[in-house]
């Protein structure tokens, strides 16, 4: 058998066979035919236990179904599935995350059928987190012996921060302090104006003319681009403090997001330009999820 299909005996299973030994004693000293025919309908019925529960968990597969956004301390309702491909039933079969509470059980599965059951997951820290796969477990048919089979499914996740507290944000200059674009002689098109440029901003989008004649560099701003802008800064700090601040971050960026801003971070010296399109507010999620843990260092007196 091997490491990944197990077996052992339930409590019932224990006490079952504790009752075939004190009747199997009771045969030999009594030479009693029947006691003997009762032993061997236990040690027949312990045997097609074990057969069956074996062949309800053959064949079967499981998969788990995530949430695409997961943050930590809260719940992320997702599902996990049990396929059956064969062509009989499985029966009182419960799915378990590895090494986590997470399951689900599924009463009766009918030959060549898939079904699912609502779950949830729940990761209490930020950063990256590794499932190892699934576990299928039943105790069919009798009760007196659990199988366990592994099916390895392993997943990097990334946690992002539970957004949480307040978050000051620099605000950068509006759309009344652009350079109108109709003077710069560039057509109507996508372009809206310029602004000053920021650190992280591609240089791609410098217009090198104005640069020239403003004396620092100016950046073009289109159409996709002219939602109020602003930077989440991420304060320094240490230990227990540097958690609480990338979850006021993460606040910071939820909040400016569903306002339908242009979003930047500087964190840890690093600096992303704002941004509103679409995958935008992900990259900033997973940098604060990323960022490296910091001990609180111990003051001297």
């Amino acid at each position: 058998m091997s490491r990944s299909d197990r077996w052992r005996l339930t409590r019932a299973g224990i006490g079952f066979c504790a009752l075939g030994i004190g009747v199997g004693v009771a045969a030999v000293l009594t030479a009693d035919p029947l006691l003997g025919s009762i032993l061997w309908g236990q040690l027949a019925t312990l045997a097609a236990a074990a057969t069956l529960s074996r062949r309800n968990l053959a064949g079967l597969r499981a998969h788990r179904e995530l949430p695409a956004e997961l943050f930590a301390a809260a719940p992320a309702l997702g599902q996990l599935w049990l396929s059956n491909s064969r062509a009989r039933p499985a029966h009182q079969v419960v799915v378990q995350e590895l090494d986590s509470p997470t399951r689900a059980r599924f009463v009766a599965t009918p030959a060549h059928s898939r079904d699912a059951r609502p779950v949830r997951w729940q990761f209490s820290h930020r950063g990256r987190c590794e499932l190892a796969g699934l576990t299928l477990r039943s105790s069919y048919p009798f009760g007196l012996i659990a199988r366990e089979r592994s099916l390895p499914q392993p997943a990097d996740l990334i946690i992002y921060p539970q957004p949480a507290g307040e978050q000051g944000v620099r605000l950068l200059a509006g759309r009344g302090d652009w350079e109108d674009v109709a003077a710069l002689g560039q057509g109507d098109g996508d372009l809206q104006g310029l602004r000053p440029y920021v650190p992280g901003d591609p240089v791609r989008r410098l217009h090198w003319p104005t640069t020239a004649r403003a004396g620092r560099p100016m950046v073009v701003v289109t159409g996709s681009q002219t939602a109020r802008e602003v930077i989440v800064e991420v304060a320094e700090a240490e230990g227990a403090d540097w958690e609480r601040a990338l979850s006021a971050a993460a606040a910071g960026i939820e909040q400016h997001f569903a306002a339908q801003d242009a979003v930047g971070l500087q964190i840890e010296g690093e600096a992303f330009a704002p941004r509103s399109d679409g995958g935008w507010r992900r990259v900033l999620l997973e940098r604060l999820a990323l960022a490296a843990p910091r001990e609180a260092t111990r003051s001297l007196r």
